[in-house]
């Protein structure tokens, strides 16, 4: 955990109280090694309980999420922030705020996949 805060502090960027700006190692260019602390991380958090399956939402979310599903065996999901056609009516949905974008967005997942 101490690498990954010191790729942080050396990496991120503080745009303002509510944005930490980590495009260059997470979600716009993506550094394999520091997905992999964060995956230890995680995998490190959830070892003792019985996780069927890693949700997150798209697009940032998805290395990571990735990561950690194959760690764990487990399939991943993502929300997606469009609904899609092809998707249905059977959806889980939720109101989301984009700190980045500064929008209200409703993200869905398609019920069969939970």
């Amino acid at each position: 955990m101490k690498q990954l805060e010191k790729v942080i502090l050396e990496k991120g960027r503080v745009l303002n109280d509510e944005v930490l700006k980590v495009d260059s190692f997470i979600n716009h260019q993506v550094d394999p090694e520091v997905i992999e602390q964060i995956t230890d991380y995680f995998v490190e958090q959830f070892k003792d309980t019985k996780v069927d399956k890693v949700l997150t939402i798209e697009t940032s979310g998805l290395p990571i999420a990735y990561s950690v599903a194959l760690r764990l065996g487990v399939k991943m999901v993502f929300a997606k922030k469009s609904k899609s056609l092809t998707v249905g009516n059977d959806v889980y949905k939720a109101e989301i705020k984009s700190f980045t974008r500064n929008i209200q967005s409703t993200v869905t997942v398609a019920n069969r996949y939970l």
